[in-house]
């Protein structure tokens, strides 16, 4: 059986911030790889202090007993409005509504192909059964049975990346943008062109 977070760094369920810190510290110290420590021993003890010292992932592992994993729809939307904001900057737009444009198309766009790749299934079970092997394993069925996992493989991330779309929209809610005059003459200084490198 694993140890805890709690038992990997020797420290009560109940220890506050600064006995997790210093319980890390002085763990580190013995098994840190440069000065002769197992590097797996090191990440895990990382793994757990990361955990433990974030006091909203320490009540999730708490409550579940596991680690708490990456909310990865925040991510993709952070991801997705930096390179929206890349885009408006390179083609010289205002940044919030061509950023909230260009999402929403995205999120348009996932979704139509998620209904089309629904109905593709859904055809796909229905030929199923429609071939009979007298003898052996159903070739057809195999063949069938591994088209629709990996169609449910993409459904689930057309999903995940129109809830990125939204948290997006959301995170755009919180922005301000000054007035398109205003914009031009920020962005211009003289009315003139600007031309924007954008490091990808």
């Amino acid at each position: 059986m694993s140890k805890s977070f709690y038992d990997r760094l020797g420290v009560k369920k109940d220890a506050d911030q600064n006995e997790i810190r210093r319980a890390y510290r002085r763990k580190a110290a013995n098994c840190h790889p440069d000065i002769g420590g197992d590097n797996n021993e090191m990440a895990e003890l990382n793994r757990a202090y990361t955990c433990l010292k974030d006091p909203i992932k320490r009540l999730t592992y708490d409550e579940t007993g596991a680690e708490p994993q990456p909310d990865m729809r925040e991510q993709k939307a952070t991801e997705m409005l930096i390179w929206k904001f890349k885009e408006a900057l390179q083609h010289d737009q205002p940044a919030i509504s061509y950023a909230r444009t260009q999402v929403t198309l995205n999120k348009t766009d996932i979704r139509r192909k998620r209904r089309e790749m629904e109905n593709a299934v859904e055809k796909l079970r229905g030929r199923r059964d429609k071939v009979l092997a007298r003898k052996g394993p159903n070739l057809w069925h195999q063949i069938i049975d591994e088209a629709i996992q990996q169609s449910t493989a993409i459904l689930a991330r057309m999903s995940e990346d129109i809830g990125a779309c939204e948290r997006a929209l959301e995170m755009l809610d919180h922005y301000e943008e000054l007035g398109l005059d205003e914009f031009n003459s920020l962005t211009t200084g003289t009315g003139g062109t600007v031309t924007w490198s954008i490091v990808t």
